[in-house]
């Protein structure tokens, strides 16, 4: 999605809500439901999120930029989260795709994530606002399906 960045960890075995609820602690996160952990801001905001992934192997960490208004500290936390997932699995840090990533990819998702907090304000949304919480992205219908193609709507 235009406004949601995820970072995956694929593990050598099966991960189930145990082995997650093990990782809460070192990873500074807290649960919040439904086997789905977030950091927390200073005011109680979530920064990102970790859950199981959609493979059975996989946890994924989530930030959703129009909800964190702390973007610049948020993706460097969720990054380091990841990598001492990585770490205490063992696991592999990958994209949504399952390739490894890069140093060079994460750089890219880096400034991604700025460019989509700039694009945040240069509609007057400021990131954790009411108004930007109602953002949302979706793919244009057309034939038109590249990245540059994407809209963004405001629910109101």
């Amino acid at each position: 999605m235009l406004f949601r960045s995820c970072l995956n960890i694929d593990a050598g075995e099966v991960l189930g809500p145990s082995q997650l609820a093990s990782l809460a602690g070192p990873l500074a996160v807290s649960e919040r439901g439904n086997n789905r952990y977030a950091r927390l801001g200073p005011r109680g905001e979530t920064l990102f999120s970790v859950s199981l992934g959609e493979r059975s192997n996989r946890l994924s960490f989530l930030l959703d930029l129009p909800r964190v208004d702390a973007y610049a500290q948020a993706f460097p936390a969720m990054l380091e989260c990841a990598r001492i997932a990585a770490r205490r699995l063992p696991g592999r840090l990958v994209d949504d795709e399952g390739r490894t990533l890069s140093d060079r990819a994460i750089d890219q998702i880096a400034r991604g994530i700025e460019s989509r907090q700039q694009a945040l304000q240069l509609a007057g949304l400021q990131a954790g606002s009411p108004a930007a919480l109602r953002v949302r992205s979706e793919e244009h219908t057309s034939e038109l399906q590249s990245r540059q193609y994407l809209v963004c709507r405001l629910l109101l």
